[in-house]
């Protein structure tokens, strides 16, 4: 069983492309619309959408550019991304005020970021042996 995607609702493309393609460094591959009609038979929301998918070789992201803002409300769903580098993604998050969680227990580090929409990204790196 693969992973193909994993679809996210987004208020603006403008915020979807600082995280995705600046902070996470994703290339948009392709854009599409679905029909409100379609929208309603999948989704239940009769709307017409833009959906915009950022990806490497690894992820594919399936962003629906919706217009409108997410509720905040606490909950413990989150993604788990492996990443080569750390400290170039804090740079990054930095730059665009994406907000980061370093939570210290014993001699473990846990790294979380959430993004300009309120999802939240566990990040891990490889482990060096």
């Amino acid at each position: 069983m693969n992973l193909l995607h994993i679809a996210l609702q987004y208020p603006s493309e403008k915020k979807a492309d600082i995280f995705f393609n600046k902070i996470l460094g994703l290339k948009s591959k392709k854009q599409f619309k679905i029909t409100s009609n379609l929208s309603k038979q999948l989704f239940g929301i009769n709307k017409n959408t833009r959906v915009k998918l950022f990806s490497n070789n690894d992820i594919c992201f399936e962003i629906f550019i919706t217009g409108i803002k997410m509720e905040q409300k606490k909950r413990y769903d989150h993604f788990c991304l492996m990443v080569n580098d750390k400290k170039n993604l804090v740079a990054k998050c930095k730059k665009y005020r994406t907000r980061i969680y370093i939570i210290k227990k014993d001699k473990k580090e846990f790294m979380f970021i959430k993004d300009n929409v309120g999802y939240l990204y566990e990040i891990k790196e490889p482990s060096r042996s």
